[in-house]
This record gives C-alpha cells, sequence and structure tokens, in this order.
C-alpha cells in the first residue's frame, strides 16, 4: 500500500491583511459545524478567537467554481494573545 502525501502548508488562503495588522494569527480552515469546537479549545487555551467567512475573492484564481461551495462550507479560524491588562 503506497502511503498518500498530505498537504504541509495548510489551505494556502491567505489570512485577511487588515486582521493580520491587528495581531491576529491565522489559525486553519475549518468546516463551519467544527468552528465552533476549534473556537471553545483555542478559548481555554487564553486565546482571543474569531471565524471570519470566506468570500470568492479571496480564494486564488486556480480555485474556479469550487470556491462558491468552499466559501458556503468553511471558515477561517483567527486567533490572538489578549492584551495584558496595564499595571497601575
Amino acid at each position: 500500500m503506497t502511503p498518500i502525501p498530505l498537504p504541509t502548508k495548510g489551505s494556502g488562503i491567505p489570512g485577511d491583511p487588515a486582521l493580520l495588522e491587528q495581531g491576529w494569527e491565522r489559525r486553519h480552515l475549518a468546516d463551519t459545524k467544527r468552528a465552533a469546537e476549534a473556537a471553545e479549545l483555542y478559548a481555554s487555551l487564553g486565546f482571543e478567537v474569531r471565524s471570519e467567512p470566506l468570500t470568492p475573492e479571496g480564494m486564488g484564481e486556480g480555485c474556479g467554481d469550487c470556491a462558491s461551495v468552499v466559501c458556503n462550507s468553511y471558515v477561517l479560524v483567527y486567533t490572538r494573545r489578549p492584551e495584558a491588562p496595564e499595571e497601575p
């Protein structure tokens, strides 16, 4: 049996530049049904979490008609560490 190579670079869908500038990190692409689980896990680890819908414009040119299907089924999960409270 020949092993099937798994992708190691993620989905290749870039994170939102505005969110990245605000300190958010693009974590992964998640099925809309599983995004809540990911959010709960990251929150339990002390992260702020947000899930952002995908848009066909954010997909690569090679995605074609598949982009609309993916956009309806997946979200990008972002996290960031909460800012430390200012000390008096």
